[in-house]
């Protein structure tokens, strides 16, 4: 069967495309690569560039133009989404991790989880505060909040002095209070262990989304830190 070159590679039918198309060249045992992720990868890639020479046939000029202005918009506000604010998170939990011996061990998950694991978060000013309301991911076991938070507090403990009324050199940590609120955004991290995924998100999804999730229900990963810390 064909492709949808009007629906982007991730739509369920796409999907299926994919899917046979690594089984068949798989099959075919012609090829040297039998590595199915990097087949997938490319083939996808393949994919969206056909659907883009589509798309440039089937308009005009002026769409073009237009399609054009509106991608670079998207582009710059995912920038400011992921490139200012979220690599900061990831990067202080893992030079608090790094920094101190009972933390270490973590180093490895932390990075497994990478930006795309963080939380997000929205300002909210009403209390006269620096306050922050966290938006969790869908996609996360909750016990994983719990387990990053320590990350946070270690932090927030090593940039005050003892009296705990003034921030060491930096800027002051911020106040982080937990909401109701849920992320809204679709993504999520692969090949993660089962403990690391919110039951019921995995629950809603259909057997291709479960696959490509990938998730590694061989590996017995604790999230949970050690009791002197």
């Amino acid at each position: 069967f064909k492709p949808d070159l009007d629906a982007p590679p991730g739509t369920p039918w796409n999907r299926s495309h994919v899917r046979v198309f690594v089984r068949t060249f798989l099959d075919a045992d012609t090829f040297e690569c039998v590595n199915q992720e990097r087949i997938k990868r490319a083939f996808i890639s393949h994919l969206k560039a056909l659907r883009q020479k589509y798309k440039i046939q089937q308009s005009s000029h002026k769409e073009q133009a237009q399609r054009q202005d509106r991608a670079n918009r998207d582009e710059r506000k995912r920038n400011v989404c992921i490139f200012c604010f979220h690599p900061s998170l990831f990067q202080r939990r893992l030079t608090v991790a790094c920094r101190y011996s009972t933390l270490r061990p973590h180093t490895q998950m932390l990075q497994r989880l990478g930006v795309q694991g963080m939380s997000s978060d929205e300002s909210d000013h009403e209390s006269g505060l620096s306050q922050y309301r966290i938006l969790l991911p869908q996609w996360r076991h909750p016990q994983l909040a719990v387990w990053l938070r320590v990350f946070d507090a270690i932090h927030r403990n090593s940039r005050f002095q003892q009296e705990q009324t003034r921030a060491g050199r930096g800027a002051r940590p911020r106040l982080q209070v937990v909401g109701q609120n849920w992320s809204t955004m679709n993504s999520y991290v692969l090949r993660l262990p089962l403990s690391a995924y919110n039951p019921s998100w995995l629950a809603r999804l259909n057997i291709i989304d479960r696959e490509d999730v990938d998730v590694q229900e061989d590996e017995d990963y604790d999230f949970s830190h050690n009791p002197e810390v």
